[in-house]
């Protein structure tokens, strides 16, 4: 009887067990399914909350409160990276209309000469366009960008503050390289410094990308000034040969005149190139200047050297005033004895 009993009990138990082992399954399977409806409501919501930002942004936009607007749109995007990838169409068009909105921003601040705030916000305005792969903002707050740093490099170097200049100026080219002003900013920061080699790099950088603008055109004045400048230096040291070279870098530049083919005249009588000078003394003589007296006396010195004493005597003759007319007189009387 005790061992039937002990069999009758150790049945009941097992059934017992069962018995809670299945009613824990079916708690664990509730339990689960509550949760999922319960994370799924939540979800569900949250997209919602996301949704219900962007539409504020838009509002914002339309009633033209630039600031609401970046703030919603940025939430949006906030809440978009914590709920993942069934947020990123949303995420991608809030980006898209933050590129525009900082566009705006920084429009607004330039207007109200809050340069600073306007350089901030055309710095966001690029990034934003760059990630939503809108080429045509970028380019244009990238132009911005550039246009401010040009401002504050000019300004840098007309206070003679160099290193400030250029690193102003790399900035601009770095927001945008093809803005041509930035390159003759630099070209004069570099002519300042008295450094020819990169004063000549950033002309001819401005030249190229300038096309034509109204830069390249200054570009180009420019660096014609200056080596002619330096051509007068050389020939008043004596330095025939580097004028000349000075003089062929300006022509680089622009079609020489009349001045520049007189500085051509001294330099080669200057080296005794006789015929090269006489040739350089016909074309500045054949263009307009208001006195050629100067002109003439250093044709007659070319042709005396030369060895042709009639077309110097003939040149000499012409000379009528200025620091040279007593010598080309001398010239006549006494040393050619011109008939």
């Amino acid at each position: 009887m005790k061992m039937i009993f002990s069999i009758f009990a150790i049945r009941s138990a097992i059934r017992n067990i069962n018995r809670t082992t299945m009613n824990m399954k079916i708690m664990k399977s509730l339990l689960l399914s509550s949760l999922f409806f319960l994370a799924t409501a939540v979800f569900s919501q949250t997209i919602n909350d996301a949704g219900n930002l962007f539409n504020q942004g838009i509002q914002s936009t339309k009633a033209g409160n630039t600031q609401a607007a970046i703030d919603a749109f940025t939430a949006t995007i906030n809440m978009c990276e914590e709920l993942g990838s069934e947020c990123d169409d949303l995420k991608a068009k809030s980006i898209k209309q933050l590129g525009s909105l900082y566009f705006k921003a920084g429009i607004d601040s330039y207007k109200a000469k809050d340069y600073n705030e306007a350089i901030k916000n055309f710095k966001m305005s690029s990034q934003y366009a760059e990630q939503s792969g809108d080429t045509e903002t970028r380019a244009k707050a990238d132009n911005y960008l550039a246009v401010f740093y040009s401002s504050f490099g000019m300004s840098s170097w007309k206070k003679d503050d160099f290193d400030k200049a250029i690193d102003y100026f790399n900035k601009a080219i770095e927001a945008d390289p093809s803005y041509s002003k930035t390159y003759l900013g630099m070209a004069l920061v570099y002519k300042s410094k008295e450094n020819d080699d990169k004063m000549k790099q950033y002309i001819d950088k401005c030249i190229e990308i300038g096309a034509g603008d109204k830069y390249a055109e200054q570009a180009k004045g420019i660096a014609q000034k200056h080596f002619v400048s330096k051509a007068a230096k050389a020939l008043q040291a004596k330095q025939y040969a580097e004028a000349v070279e000075m003089l062929d870098q300006s022509t680089e530049y622009g079609n020489p005149d009349a001045g520049t083919h007189y500085f051509y005249t001294l330099a080669y009588n200057g080296q005794a190139k006789w015929q090269q000078a006489i040739e350089a003394a016909k074309k500045a003589l054949s263009m307009e200047m208001d006195d050629k007296s100067n002109v003439y006396f250093e044709l007659g010195k070319a042709y005396e050297g030369a060895g042709n004493t009639e077309a110097a005597c003939d040149a000499y003759k012409k000379v009528s005033g200025g620091d040279n007319l007593e010598v080309a007189k001398y010239k006549i009387e006494q040393e050619l004895k011109c008939n």
